[in-house]
């Protein structure tokens, strides 16, 4: 149906400024001769097309210019116009910059639609000034939605598809990354209905069909929340939004089949297909309309999201959350928080300057305005790079990011800053030292995100380090880094051996020596090249690689080391070349551990920082001689003082006997003290045993292996069979109790390093926010934290349970602060008077406040509050026990006086924090609480127990697996090994003995082991896990989709497999168009299908 020209041109003129229409006007008088009588694939006139271009072109921007290169846009192709313009003809009556605007549209349509360079022709884009580029942009944005609208009018099905396909991969990716979602959304719908009517039908009509259902509640809560606004004096309007088809047909996925509409009805509720956009006069009103938003129903965890405080690079600003509401809360509604202005931009963009009513490139100041820091303005001068690239540069799989000279740079989603280094240039990569993005320093292995800008930064004396493969994310980086670390130390290493042999008088190109390095290389079974690598990377020593193939028996005399016997299980017979570490240089007795790297073991003592941060391990033992007859060996541990060493020597001389091998070493206060004794035979006199028990600071003795085995076979007649289980041996290890004593605590070091390094210096300190879920061990390492050598030195630690203030108000909390700090400075003389509960609250504040500039001064330290369980703090403000300001004044402290903190509490910290309290939780660094290392936790089942249980390697494999390396799991099942090993007087644990007690473990008793895992008020969790476990066996993962048949209107699958994800009870993994699920912890899967049977449970949930 053709439109009516003289109507249409009168709607633009509406738009114009009044003193401009008369050049509008005679735009439209050339445009119209240039087009007249040029046809589209739908039979219309093109004309109509360039109108209505010029029309959304005059409705965005009211700009007579950008309007006047709208009408003329498509003036210069042939295609379209009988007489084509000159890019001269457009300068001369309407001027330079509506010509340049015009030429770069048409720049940008040669190029998109047939990729062809014009050569000598080609306008150069970046010779024209960023606001020109801004303006060919936004007409071709509108064109391409002009283009959308007429699509339905080709009759031609195949070019019909393919020019949807292009609006999606082109202007879709254009629009959202200037924000103009409105534009975004049109095109995105009309595209799907050309590409997929069916479905597209099918989801509006169910869209409707949920709208109509839930009508009620949704006047309801409009009314409701905007009568409760108006009676506090807030002025808000609520508008109803529904979402887009496109979004849902996304979020259903791709797998539609015959079956389409069973799954749409599945997978979307009213809460996918529907918000409220609330628009508040300002932002102080935006946060105070969450308030009423969160008392009208109980907020849903993890729907916070404060893009007020920190916009999106494209302008994107605004409050989001969710509330439940309904019967039994079943029923779930999304809430977005504007201003007026916010509401503008996320319709029309970051380039729309609500408050000036026009685009920001129509005034340079406010277009330099634009915020640097995250990139945004660089960002939206590249998107004309994005538009006009012959690649798929817009393709969902790639991100592009910035040099700080603005050069945009196209990786693979999921690249760290060494890819984007090695893209860059291969020097600079093998130089990298670290990245600043965005103005901050990120970790080595951050994912960079679209938009962002990174500044590299080396080292001289830096190289590429086979860490680094584990990091990097493109397979040229990789291949990069394997090249260097092939070709370099080979190099190295073949000049340092030739050194090493010209020093010694011999030539390596000599047939002599030759025959000698080849019957070494033949013995090792390895090459000459594998040689000279290892040599260059410094695991082997020229020179001692000399005395091995020229002097074989020099060597003899010291220690090796040999692979264990289930080592060679693992890796066969291949040649290792086995080494010991040059870092903490591991000597007979120590106990070591290999890390594998290639075909090489490195050997290094068991609690070396480099050997826990290695990724693969291997078990190692000492090769030792034939023990003589006679020689015992001994360990001592116990705890470190002045006499220890002469007071054990003196027990062995009192008994006449002679001592050999002798060797101690100390550390945090612990002494480890290892000996060999000359006796008749293998078995230590019980006299000796009980003489060195009774020295003071002695906690255990361990005799060697030889020992064990025989007194098993020839126990003493006047003991039992176990030596060690004597009557009120305590069990060394704690579940669920916090662990004081360093002897059992675990690896933690590189979390103790880490908080360390953040609340270091004292002068410029990081307050913390440590979260775990519960029985992770936080009190435990919040404790060590505490008496901590480091911090102790520049700190005054102060640790309180805030579980015990869980009833307590503002004054009697804060009466407990400063209880434990006076206690803590009782033995330093310094002064802190307490509060007294008489006091009125601001009073209390204020003298707090005066005791810890005081206290400061006297101790010339600042105070570390260590708060445990803190979110008793936040229940106690829901219960309106503790007020707001008491949250205030703790982020004031952090900020204004000497006081840091370390808050140590669940998951639900960061929630609530950001629910309740943005502010609060913006001043503090989270850091997240896992379970241990493989390593670490094999050293908290051996080591406790060390002198009294010898672990078969399958049951240890076996903890590892049933507890996946949580101390709290760790110490529950190795305590009760050691209570079962102690009552049948058995040293020697194997895998029946776990077994045996994982089946106690399951029983309906140990029900509170596993408590902290599921939320007992919610059956939907029970239901979930009882699933998974069900229909899931050993490892395996299940997708989402086969739990659907637990979905219905009372059950919210999607929102209890993210709540039990987020306690970190469920691993969830991406597959395909889905995610799949597991139970993190099969101990906790056997106590599930013991205690939950699936079929009980759903005839227990349908049952009217």
């Amino acid at each position: 149906m053709a439109i009516d020209l003289k109507a249409q041109l009168d709607q633009i003129l509406e738009q114009i400024p009044s003193h401009k229409t008369e050049e509008v006007q005679a735009a439209y008088r050339v445009a119209h001769q240039v087009h007249a009588g040029s046809l589209r694939s739908s039979q219309q006139p093109f004309f109509e097309h360039v109108l209505k271009v010029a029309y959304q072109i005059a409705c965005w921007a009211h700009d007579p210019d950008l309007t006047i290169a709208a009408l003329l846009h498509d003036s210069l192709d042939d295609d379209h116009t009988h007489q084509p313009l000159k890019v001269n003809d457009i300068e001369k009556e309407f001027g330079g910059e509506i010509a340049g605007i015009v030429e770069l549209v048409h720049y940008l349509g040669k190029k998109q639609e047939k990729n062809l360079f014009w050569g000598i022709e080609d306008p150069s884009p970046k010779r024209f000034p960023q606001a020109i580029r801004l303006q060919a942009l936004l007409i071709k944005l509108a064109s391409g939605e002009e283009l959308a609208q007429g699509l339905r009018l080709v009759n031609d099905n195949i070019k019909r598809t393919n020019r949807s396909q292009i609006l999606l991969s082109k202007y879709v990716p254009l629009a959202a990354q200037l924000g103009m979602w409105d534009c975004k959304r049109n095109l995105n719908d009309v595209c799907l209905n050309i590409i997929a009517p069916q479905e597209y039908e099918q989801l509006q009509a169910y869209q409707n069909e949920l709208c109509e259902k839930h009508l009620h509640e949704i006047q309801a809560i409009e009314n409701d929340i905007t009568h409760a606004c108006h009676q506090n004096g807030l002025q808000v309007e609520i508008l109803i939004h529904r979402r887009h088809i496109y979004s849902l047909y996304k979020q259903v996925g791709k797998k539609w089949g015959p079956d389409f509409e069973t799954i749409t009805r599945r997978s979307l509720n009213i809460n996918q297909v529907l918000r409220f956009n609330v628009i508040a006069p300002n932002i102080a009103a935006c946060y105070q309309a969450i308030q009423f938003i969160h008392e009208y129903g109980a907020p849903v965890k993890h729907s916070w999201r404060d893009f007020l405080a920190q916009p999106k690079p494209n302008g994107y600003a605004s409050l989001h959350t969710a509330i439940r509401i309904g019967k039994q809360q079943a029923t779930q509604y999304g809430f977005n928080v504007f201003t007026p202005a916010t509401l503008e931009i996320s319709k029309h963009g970051l380039l729309f300057a609500p408050e000036l009513k026009l685009w920001r490139f129509n005034n340079p100041e406010i277009l330099e305005s634009l915020p640097k820091t995250d990139g945004t303005s660089r960002c939206i001068e590249a998107l004309f790079e994005s538009l006009s690239a012959n690649d798929d540069t817009t393709s969902p799989s790639r991100i592009s990011v910035f040099t700080p000279h603005g050069k945009r740079i196209y990786l693979p989603k999921g690249s760290t800053p060494l890819d984007f280094a090695y893209h860059l240039h291969t020097e600079l990569g093998n130089k990298f030292d670290y990245a600043i993005v965005n103005h901050a320093p990120v970790a080595f292995g951050y994912s960079l995100c679209d938009g962002e800008v990174v500044e590299i930064f080396t080292k001289a004396s830096n190289a590429p380090r086979e860490e680094w493969l584990d990091v990097v994310f493109t397979e040229s980086a990789r291949n990069k880094i394997k090249q260097w670390l092939r070709k370099t130390p080979r190099s190295i290493g073949e000049t340092r051996f030739q050194q090493s042999l010209q020093a010694r008088g011999l030539e390596f190109q000599s047939q002599e020596v030759r025959i000698k390095i080849s019957d070494f290389l033949q013995k090792k079974s390895t090459s000459l090249e594998k040689l000279f690598e290892e040599i260059g990377r410094g695991h082997l020593n020229a020179d001692a690689v000399y005395t091995e193939i020229w002097e074989p028996g020099s060597q003899a005399q010291h220690t090796k080391v040999i692979l264990a016997a289930d080592a060679h299980e693992k890796v066969g017979h291949n040649p290792f070349w086995i080494k010991l570490s040059g870092c903490c240089k591991p000597v007979f007795p120590d106990d070591i551990i290999g890390c594998i790297h290639d075909e090489r073991v490195t050997v290094h003592k068991i609690n070396c920082a480099i050997a826990l941060r290695a990724r693969k391990h291997i078990h190692v033992k000492w090769e030792q001689k034939t023990p003589q007859p006679g020689w015992v060996h001994l360990k001592i541990q116990g705890n470190d003082r002045p006499g220890l060493v002469r007071d054990i020597a003196g027990v062995i001389a009192n008994h006449f006997y002679n001592m050999g091998e002798f060797r101690a070493s100390t550390s945090n206060g612990h002494a480890w003290i290892e000996f060999s004794l000359e006796l008749p035979t293998p078995a230590v006199p019980e006299a000796i045993l009980k003489d060195l028990r009774a020295v003071l600071g002695v906690n255990a003795i361990n005799l060697s292996e030889e020992t064990l085995a025989y007194l098993s076979r020839n126990p003493p007649t006047s003991k039992p069979a176990n030596v060690f289980f004597n009557q009120g041996l305590a069990n060394p290890y704690s579940p669920g109790r916090p662990i004081f004593e360093r002897a059992m605590f675990f690896g933690r070091q590189q979390e103790i390093r880490s908080i360390t390094q953040y609340l270091m210096p004292a002068s410029q300190p990081t307050s913390i926010l440590l979260c775990a879920q519960r029985r992770a061990g936080k009190t435990s390492l919040g404790l060590h934290i505490k008496n901590h050598t480091a911090i102790t030195r520049e700190y005054l630690p102060v640790f309180l349970d805030v579980s015990t203030a869980r009833r307590d108000s503002d004054v009697k909390l804060l009466r407990k602060i400063s209880q434990h700090i006076q206690l803590r400075v009782r033995d330093t003389g310094a002064e802190f008077e307490p509060i007294t509960t008489d006091m009125p609250l601001e009073d209390a504040y204020f003298h707090f406040e005066q005791n810890l500039e005081n206290l400061q001064k006297q101790l010339k330290k600042r105070i570390l509050l260590i708060l445990d369980e803190f979110e008793a703090a936040f229940d106690a403000y829901r219960q309106n026990i503790l007020s707001l300001n008491f949250f205030i004044r703790l982020r004031s402290w952090s900020q204004l006086y000497p006081v840091t903190f370390l808050i140590i509490g669940s998951h639900s910290l960061l929630t609530e924090s950001a629910h309740f309290f943005p502010d609060f939780s913006n001043v503090f660094l989270a850091k997240p609480l896992g379970g241990l290392r493989e390593l670490d936790a094999r050293r908290l089942i051996v080591e406790p127990s060390q002198f009294f249980l010898n672990y078969d390697d399958n049951a240890i494999e076996r903890i590892l697996s049933l507890t996946q390396c949580y101390p709290y799991y760790i110490h529950l099942i190795c305590a009760s090994l050691f209570n079962q090993a102690g009552k049948i007087s058995q040293t020697l644990i194997g895998v029946e003995q776990v077994e045996t007690v994982q089946k106690a473990m399951c029983t309906a008793s140990a029900r509170g082991n596993y408590a902290h895992l599921w939320n007992p008020d919610s059956p939907c969790h029970e239901l979930a896990l009882a699933a998974i476990a069900a229909r899931t066996s050993g490892e395996d993962w299940i997708i989402q989709e086969k739990l659907s048949d637990l979905c219905d209107d009372d059950f919210d699958l999607e929102t209890a497999l993210r709540e039990l994800t987020d306690l970190e009870t469920l691993e969830k993994r991406s597959q395909g168009n889905s995610f799949e699920y597991r139970i993190r912890l099969p101990l906790f899967t056997g106590w599930i299908l013991n205690n939950w049977p699936l079929p009980y449970l759903l005839s227990k949930r349908h049952k009217p």
